[in-house]
This record gives structure tokens, sequence and C-alpha cells, in this order.
């Protein structure tokens, strides 16, 4: 009898860790390349409808109306990061904001890194929001609260969890940085060369199902991304059905069927751009469309 409640007990265990829920990313913008233009948009993404939603510096006082500031990329955490300036009478005005879908995932969780300019300061304290797409009503993420500095340590938070009434959505959501105080990091009042920071934005949750489409990461990858090679490696555990490469404006580029994929593809005809990626397999399973970078 022990031994029989000893095997049922290490059989639930088993399963638990089987199904336990895996966090995903669902976006991010990390600012590989350098190049605004590319950038701004999501260098990975479970979700397809994300690939060309773009991180906005935006000034607005009452929603909808919004205008938005120019967007640069300057030395980040890492590679890049993205840079504005004009951030004087920023309080609870001047933000930061990404559009984004979840496609139903439970548990969202944010993390970024913000910053300020040395010599222009931007502003110093800052607080991260949340908004369903549907709603006029922003609500504060727990922690969200955000002290910057003129480093890549100070303002940083990582896996802030947006409220419950934000799992399961399948229509669009927001997260913002809003400014909440007009005084920089040097403790003075911003003025309008002020230059703030963001870096490595990263949306992650749990699938609504219990399940993790990990193909883009087990099963299918390609590189070099961002491609000055003008030579794509593909590497798959499936056999690939079709591949298809296409641009920004959805215009198919290059279509590949099983017997004309090799281990390399040759992108010399392509200009440099951003493109989308996608490969559909024999067991008639297929990848999210990934984010191809052509310098």
């Amino acid at each position: 009898m022990k031994k029989r409640l000893l095997f049922l007990a290490a059989l639930v265990w088993i399963s638990s860790s089987i199904f336990a829920q895996t966090s995903v990313i669902i976006a991010q913008w990390t600012f590989p390349t350098g190049i605004d233009t590319l950038d701004v948009y999501p260098d990975s993404s479970t979700v397809s409808y994300n690939l060309n939603k773009y991180l906005s510096a935006e000034d607005t006082v009452e929603w909808p109306n919004t205008n938005l500031r120019d967007v640069s990329l300057v030395s980040g955490a890492s590679t890049y990061a993205a840079a504005a300036s004009g951030w004087d009478s920023c309080a609870n005005a001047k933000l930061w904001s990404v559009k984004f879908k979840t496609d139903g995932a439970n548990n969202i969780t944010v993390s970024s890194i913000q910053s300020s300019d040395a010599i222009n300061p931007g502003p110093k304290y800052w607080k991260i929001q949340a908004r369903l797409s549907a709603d006029t009503v922003w609500t504060d993420i727990p922690g969200g609260d955000v002290t910057c500095a003129d480093d890549w340590t100070t303002g940083s938070v990582t896996d802030l969890a947006l409220p419950a009434t934000f799992d399961g959505q399948t229509g669009s959501m927001f997260i913002r940085w809003i400014a909440v105080s007009d005084s920089s990091t040097a403790d003075t009042l911003v003025g309008s060369l002020g230059v703030s920071k963001i870096d490595n934005v990263i949306i992650k949750g749990e699938a609504a199902d219990g399940t993790v489409d990990i193909l883009y990461n087990s099963t299918f990858n390609y590189f070099p991304n961002p491609n000055i090679e003008k030579s794509l490696n593909i590497v798959s555990t499936k056999t690939i059905k079709e591949l298809i490469i296409y641009s920004v404006e959805g215009k198919l580029m290059k279509s590949l069927k099983n017997n004309e994929i090799g281990k390399s593809i040759n992108l010399s005809s392509f200009n440099a751009g951003v493109y989308f990626i996608q490969a559909y397999f024999d067991d008639n399973s297929s990848i999210n469309p990934q984010k191809l970078i052509i310098q």
C-alpha cells in the first residue's frame, strides 16, 4: 500500500511538472541593430500581430490626443537603446508606450530598463501602467514606480506582474512608462533637451491552455539575424514543407518548397530592410512569423 501511494505521489508530481505553465516572450524590444527604423519594432514575438507594433515616445494630456516624438538609437545596457528628447513639462503628460496582443495568455509580466542622459538629464520619476484597448483608464502596475539615473541599473524592473484583469485577453493592450514629475535625474527641472532612454522591454505570459509554442526555440531556427552576408542558415528538427519570406507590407518575397530548401538560403536579391520568415512542416504544424533583418 505504501509503495502504491508513493507511486501515485510521484505520478502526480511528474504530471504537474509536464503540464506546468511556462512563461514565454510575447514581444520584446531590445534594439539589437542600432537602426531606428528597424529597432522600434519588436526583434521577436510569439504573436505575429506584434511584429509591426513600434515603441513610441508620446506627448499626451488627455487620451486619445497624442503627439509622437522622434526616437533615435544610442548605446544601451548591452547593445543599443531607444532615446528621445523634449521631456520638458513632462509630469503626467509624456511617456514611452508599446501596443501588443497576448492571444489570451495569462500572468502577463513586463521588464524594462530606463536611463537618462548625463549631459542633458531626462525625467527621474516614472510610473508603469497598462490599459486594454477597449478602455480609457490606465491601471497602475504593482511595483511600477521607477526612479532613474544616468546608468543602466537604477531604473531596472524585472517581470512586474500585470493585474489579473489583463489575463485571457484577445484584444490589443498597451503598456506605458509615464513621467510623474518634472524633476530630472540631476534634481533640476527637465529641459527641452532632456533625454530619456529605454532598453530591454520584454513582455512575457503563459499560454491560456497551459501549452507553450516552443517551435521557434527548439524545432526551427535561422541565423545570422540581423543578416549582412545575404546567406541565411536554416536549422530544423522537422521536415520543412514550405518556407516563405515576405515584406512588412505583406508582399511575398520568396517561397521555397521541400526539395528547394537546403542548409542555407540565398538572399542576394533582397534589399536591406525588415522581413518576416515563416516555416510550415510536413506534420501540418508551423511557426509564427518571425522577424528577419537584412542589412
